[in-house]
């Protein structure tokens, strides 16, 4: 993260941090608008099987209709 600066102040416990926007340049823009919905469905795709089974298990531990 070269766009990103810590600084601190002196005899105090105070971290500063300085966070630049990068998105100024086109291929920057891009890259984000690429990335990001990419990283989404990956995630989404990693995140389904705990999904399946955390609702199979409170179906199974539920007593009762399960749209209710």
């Amino acid at each position: 993260m070269s766009n990103m600066e810590v600084n601190t102040l002196r005899n105090q416990k105070v971290i500063m941090l300085n966070v630049e926007n990068n998105l100024s340049n086109s291929w920057n823009k891009v890259s984000k608008r690429i990335f990001d919905p990419a990283a989404g469905v990956l995630i989404s795709i990693l995140a389904l099987p705990l999904m399946v089974v955390n609702a199979v298990w409170i179906r199974l531990d539920s007593k009762g209709s399960g749209l209710s």
